[in-house]
């Protein structure tokens, strides 16, 4: 296995994972802490809607990201391959 194929491995297995971490830690979070006997009040709800915020918000700068880097990528990729255009001629 190259260097190539091993960064490319190692960036996909770690995006799958956070993924996979993103959306199920809070639904965990909220079945862990739901009080086993009746109390006075009830915080579940709250923290459940807050925590489904949270997985909208990182669902949003994932895409964020993944067109900001894309689009760094292609103007950096076109202005490389226009310099090297000009000195082809």
């Amino acid at each position: 296995m190259n260097r190539k194929t091993f960064f490319w491995s190692v960036l996909l297995g770690a995006v799958l994972g956070q993924s996979l971490a993103m959306w199920l830690a809070p639904k965990y979070l909220v079945w862990y802490f739901v009080p086993p006997a009746p109390t006075g009040f009830d915080c579940t709800p709250p923290i459940a809607w807050a925590l489904s915020r949270m997985q909208v918000a990182l669902l949003v700068g994932i895409a964020a990201g993944a067109i900001g880097g894309v689009a760094l990528s292609w103007a950096f990729t076109s202005k490389r391959n226009k310099g090297s255009d000009l000195l082809m001629r």
